[in-house]
């Protein structure tokens, strides 16, 4: 089960992303008070893992992405593994 790590959003186009602990997303938009925000465009909410970010050793925010998730990958339950 994915889990958000992250959330960011652009106060102004060219600054840095803000890390928030909450936003409002609203529908055919994108987050409230967010710079790239526009009603019906293809780009509303940029998702990325973690693993994607960290296999290329860049930091959360520096591609401009809106989420950063952990994906939990759920173990091998076949040979060699115990399962309870």
């Amino acid at each position: 089960m994915p889990r958000v790590q992250n959330l960011f959003r652009a106060p102004k186009k060219h600054l840095p992303m803000e890390d928030l602990s909450e936003v409002r997303a609203v529908g055919d938009t994108g987050f409230e008070g967010c710079a790239h925000a526009r009603p019906g465009s293809k780009r509303q909410v940029l998702l990325v893992d973690r693993e994607t970010l960290e296999a290329m050793d860049l930091r959360p925010g520096i591609i401009r992405e809106n989420i950063a998730r952990r994906v939990v990958k759920p173990r091998p339950s076949g040979w060699g593994y115990k399962t309870r």
